[in-house]
């Protein structure tokens, strides 16, 4: 009879757990966009105000002009849209900009940029400050002609005065008017930043352990979140990278001691690709140990949007990231391929959490073809089950329970060497 309660109850912890899975994915879609964070979405006063609280002499935007709002367009393409503001640029507090009529272009999906929108539409005829970074293409080419080489169809702009010419932006600040107290303190900001590199360079170091706090790394570094090295995007921190640095030196990952390593690329004077590195050493003939929790254009790192459940989204996909990796590299199968790109194209903004009794029990994404990927998860946070549209599948079973063999052999020293399996 126990038997019988005990498979039971299994089976309705099963039925709950999809019912609340599917029920949550539905709701993702949609609000999604509600909840993704692009890279313009603007800081609102207090977070930049509090940031400059916790973050002292360290101003993380290119440019911070005053400018007066002149028209506000939104051009809508596929999935996503643009908005253009025309405006006169007053003053030019940093960057260069140059002051008089300009056109500022912001892209992402129109529920994220809609506050952005309506809050430029409010401010027609008023002055405001604009702090904001250009998109990194344009910083590192200002000649390229990034707005047609983004938009080959370029009717629907044509209409836009100064279109061709338009700033992109990546990352923006917006306050609500051009007041003498926030010029004042933006200014001081700026002059303190000059005169006090070293400290802005700890407010950097401080932002990113904020987000990688010694707990949340610890937890990151598991066997199933290992970086392919064969594969490695890190620039083994080269002179590219001008600021350079350990972080919580000795840590002990439970299964032994680990190198942590910072790096922060600086483009016209502000860091703009971020990267933490960690391994760990193994014995002779094993496989190699490595993680890259960390590296990314910056864009949300500075106003400390990242929840304990946007950590584990990124966490879990992650794993996934590297289960799927692993099981290509091992069987000598192309992105190209129908799984590779399943996952690949995926529709990254419309993922969910199911959580339970305060604990995250599952992670559901919608796939390129469609399907919805569920993924049960044990009470460590690790990958249990994978189920495609709530039934099994072949590949993704095989993938998930091959993972950490296919990832010992991936990051073999004879993988690494000659791309064959011992």
């Amino acid at each position: 009879m126990e038997h019988h309660t005990v498979g039971a109850l299994a089976v309705l912890n099963r039925i709950y757990f999809y019912v609340m899975i599917g029920f949550a994915f539905v709701l993702a879609v949609l609000v999604s966009t509600l909840k993704s964070v692009s890279a313009a979405s603007p800081l609102t006063p207090a977070e930049l105000n509090a940031y400059q609280q916790r973050y002292p002499h360290f101003f993380p935007f290119h440019d911070c002009i005053v400018l007066t709002v002149k028209s506000v367009h939104q051009v809508e393409e596929g999935n996503g849209v643009s908005v253009f503001v025309t405006a006169d640029v007053n003053e030019v507090v940093r960057g260069d900009c140059k002051q008089g009529l300009a056109t500022f272009a912001i892209r992402g999906c129109s529920e994220d940029l809609k506050n952005t929108r309506e809050r430029f539409e409010k401010l027609a005829g008023q002055q405001a400050v604009l702090a904001f970074s250009p998109c990194p293409v344009q910083l590192l080419n200002p000649e390229r002609d990034l707005f047609y080489a983004s938009h080959p169809k370029v009717d629907p702009w044509l209409h836009i005065q100064n279109a061709k010419e338009a700033i992109w932006i990546h990352k923006i600040f917006m306050p609500l008017s051009a007041s003498v107290a926030d010029l004042a303190r933006l200014k001081a900001t700026l002059a303190s930043e000059k005169k006090m590199p070293a400290q802005s360079e700890a407010s950097f170091v401080k932002c990113l352990q904020e987000r990688w706090n010694e707990a949340r790394l610890k937890d990151f570094c598991r066997p199933e979140t290992r970086h392919i090295v064969m594969n490695a995007r890190h620039r083994s921190f080269d002179s590219s990278y001008l600021w350079l640095g350990h972080l919580y030196p000795g840590l002990d990952l439970g299964t032994g001691k680990a190198e942590v390593i910072w790096g922060a690329e600086i483009i016209q004077g502000v860091p703009e690709v971020s990267e933490i590195y960690v391994t760990q050493e193994q014995p002779i003939g094993k496989s190699c140990y490595a993680w890259q929790p960390e590296f990314n254009w910056l864009d949300d790192l500075y106003s400390n949007r990242w929840s304990d459940d946007d950590y584990v989204k990124f966490r879990t996909t992650t794993m996934i990231e590297s289960l799927v990796t692993a099981y290509l590299m091992r069987y000598k199968q192309k992105w190209s391929s129908e799984f590779g790109t399943q996952w690949a194209n995926r529709h990254m903004s419309q993922t969910s959490l199911v959580h339970r009794d305060g604990a995250v029990i599952g992670y559901s994404c919608l796939l390129a073809d469609g399907q919805i990927l569920n993924a049960t998860l044990d009470k460590e946070g690790t990958i249990s089950e994978i189920l495609i549209n709530g039934k099994d599948n072949q590949i993704w079973t095989k993938a998930l329970s091959e993972a950490n063999k296919n990832l010992d052999i991936v990051n073999s020293h004879e993988f690494i060497n000659t791309g064959k399996v011992e």
